[in-house]
């Protein structure tokens, strides 16, 4: 299993390039541990957030935005 992402920056009309994406997995205890991050691409895109193979389970996804747009 992977997971990637696509992100639109819909102010603008266009890929949002350069944005940090963090992977987190929902541990049994409770907590989130990161498993991945990287920065989209020109298209806007993350093709592989870990080379770590994933189990199923609850993942969630952080897009550090502030940096961006500020940018």
């Amino acid at each position: 299993m992977s997971i990637s992402t696509h992100v639109l920056d819909t102010m603008r009309g266009s890929p949002a390039a350069g944005l940090a994406v963090k992977l987190e997995r929902h541990e049994p205890d409770g907590d989130w541990k990161e498993v991945g991050d990287a920065v989209t691409d020109a298209d806007g895109r993350v093709r592989e957030l870990t080379h770590e193979e994933l189990e199923a389970g609850e993942y969630r996804l952080e897009f550090d935005t502030r940096p961006y747009f500020e940018g």
